[in-house]
């Protein structure tokens, strides 16, 4: 592949970040070097724009298309497309290792000199186009799926805190049950009311708790058959499958639950303690101070989204002890007292979140997948080791 060789200021314009809180509300996206800060009523471009960190992570660059504003800690530039096709010289930016030209002290600083005395390489803008929306196609279909998991995991959790939370879950004529007159009778273990036939169990009742196992860092590697999962692999919102350490051989103590399956339900118990999250991959292994939990007798959606429920949530946090970093206790976990609904709404509620959890662990299964091949294609294809049939 004939590639030219250009300086960056050749190829666009950088642009200042402003303030934006003399603004009012809006739709408009503005940017900083850590994402989306807030939303306003005016943009400062309208089109195809390629963000540059100024100050802080400086490998964050984004590629913009549509109206926007940025803060000034992120510039903004007008590409030159008579030569750089904006998706194209975006990738070709994030290969890049800016922190040699990084001009700040204590905080990485880029300044415009730095950025524009840049050498780019650039084929022809047929094979920009070519390679960059390749690899854009690739992203559409990891964004497209995190969308679905998003919609998904949201219908499931509005569903379960209608039946469960609001006990508005339909009767026996299909109306909502607590909404309908539907009798309900008072609870003095847990000091509430709850829907009559109805009962409260403990958390051992509907779960086992299977703890992780404390692997030697003696045993550590840096790329062996299995990656090993931590407190830290356990987010808010999803699992992370990066990780600091890998297993080659599993220690013959170890118990087999301990080696993780796609649809296996976690949860950390230091720190952020009552993190939930599915597994979307093999060959994973438990580390301590992260929980497995199996369904017992009731649906894997309803012990997933009832442990990811706020109030849930609240629960174990008050559970954990320590004061510099929070600690949770699986004994004391299993007491944790949780309202059952009988089997025929358990199975109801099954079937309405039908293959809600598969569709959620799928997705993320493929985007990694995707992920995978876009990153090992990228670099070929800008490198010219990988072409396009003619």
């Amino acid at each position: 592949m004939k590639t030219n060789t250009y300086k960056l200021k050749e190829l666009l314009s950088i642009k200042n970040g402003k303030d934006y809180r003399h603004l009012k509300s809006g739709d408009i996206p503005v940017y900083g070097t850590g994402g989306i800060t807030a939303y306003v009523n005016e943009y400062l471009y309208d089109g195809e724009s390629i963000l540059l960190p100024r100050k802080g992570t400086l490998d964050n660059i984004s590629y913009i298309q549509g109206k926007f504003w940025t803060i000034d800690t992120m510039y903004w530039s007008i590409v030159n497309e008579q030569i750089a096709y904006p998706k194209y010289l975006y990738l070709y930016l994030t290969l890049l290792d800016l922190s040699c030209r990084d001009s700040g002290s204590t905080l990485p600083s880029m300044t415009f000199d730095a950025y524009y005395s840049l050498d780019i390489q650039l084929p022809s803008l047929a094979e920009q186009k070519q390679i960059a929306d390749v690899i854009f196609r690739l992203n559409l279909k990891i964004e497209n799926n995190n969308k679905i998991t998003t919609e998904l995991e949201s219908l499931a959790k509005t569903i379960y805190e209608y039946w469960f939370v609001q006990f508005d879950f339909p009767d026996e004529n299909g109306k909502p049950y607590k909404k309908s007159g539907g009798k309900m009778v008072y609870n003095e273990e847990i000091k509430r009311e709850i829907p009559e036939g109805w009962k409260v169990e403990n958390l051992n009742d509907m779960s086992e708790q299977i703890n992780g196992y404390p692997f030697s860092s003696e045993n550590y590697v840096e790329d062996g058959n299995y990656k090993l999962y931590t407190i830290k692999n356990v987010q808010d919102s999803e699992i992370i499958s990066e990780v600091d350490n890998y297993i080659d051989i599993i220690p013959q103590k170890m118990n087999k639950e301990c080696l993780l399956s796609p649809h296996d339900m976690i949860m950390s118990l230091t720190g952020n303690v009552g993190r939930v999250g599915l597994v979307f991959e093999d060959n994973a292994l438990l580390n301590q101070r992260v929980l497995k939990l199996k369904e017992k007798d009731v649906p894997k959606e309803f012990l997933y989204l009832l442990l990811k429920n706020e109030s849930v949530r609240l629960q174990i946090e008050k559970m954990a002890t320590g004061t510099s970093q929070k600690n949770l206790s699986p004994i004391e976990l299993g007491k944790l007292k949780i309202i059952c609904p009988p089997k025929e709404v358990l199975n109801n509620f099954e079937k309405k979140c039908n293959g809600h959890i598969k569709t959620i662990v799928n997705n993320k299964k493929e985007n990694q997948k995707l992920a995978e091949l876009r990153d090992f294609l990228l670099p070929l294809l800008m490198n010219g080791q990988v072409g396009f049939k003619k």
